[in-house]
């Protein structure tokens, strides 16, 4: 599940550009958990919402800070700067 770190228009606005996001059956709205990344907490919470420990979770993310983070929190995180690495961390997880 998505876990953006942006209010709920603004990611409508997303959905609206992205369609194949509307392949997610639930998301995490930072704006409705009251933590963003990269607060651990966020991940925290991302994983209980998920029903899974953190090693079961893949996070990917264009911020390093962010991929730190879950990283340190045993997610299995990857970095990416554009579609294209987007793409290969996906493959790769």
């Amino acid at each position: 599940m998505p876990l953006p770190n942006v209010d709920r228009h603004y990611w409508q606005l997303v959905q609206a550009m992205h369609p194949e996001l509307g392949f997610f059956s639930e998301l995490l709205m930072s704006c409705a958990l009251g933590v963003a990344e990269p607060d651990a907490e966020a991940f925290r919470r991302a994983s209980r919402a998920a029903g899974t420990n953190p090693e079961h979770c893949f996070f990917a993310d264009d911020t390093m800070a962010n991929t730190g983070a879950a990283k340190a929190l045993g997610f299995q995180a990857r970095w990416f700067r554009d579609v294209p690495g987007l793409h290969r961390a996906l493959q790769g997880a």
